[in-house]
């Protein structure tokens, strides 16, 4: 399974998010990808994202999961599991 996580560099929560995120994808073992919304267009139309920091995780080539915003970590590991969950 593969995270990934779209954001930018003026974007305050997803400053914030990204070492959780990072540490959440070490723990679970899940592969995680950072994608800056102001260089990928087509990847921001093709997951449909429409709010800053943005969480897809992708498992065989579809969504298996998604988080939006700035959540807490015990809330983040959560929807971690539950998509690895449905990956399987």
């Amino acid at each position: 399974m593969t995270a990934v996580l779209f954001g930018s560099r003026s974007c305050g929560a997803c400053r914030l998010l990204d070492p959780i995120v990072e540490d959440v994808a070490h723990e679970t073992g899940v592969t995680l990808t950072h994608v800056d919304v102001e260089h990928e267009q087509a990847l921001i139309a093709r997951y449909a994202v429409r709010a800053l920091p943005t969480l897809v995780f992708l498992a065989h080539d579809r969504v298996v999961g998604q988080v939006l915003g700035a959540v807490p970590r015990k809330a983040l590991k959560a929807q971690f599991l539950n998509a690895m969950q449905k990956s399987s």
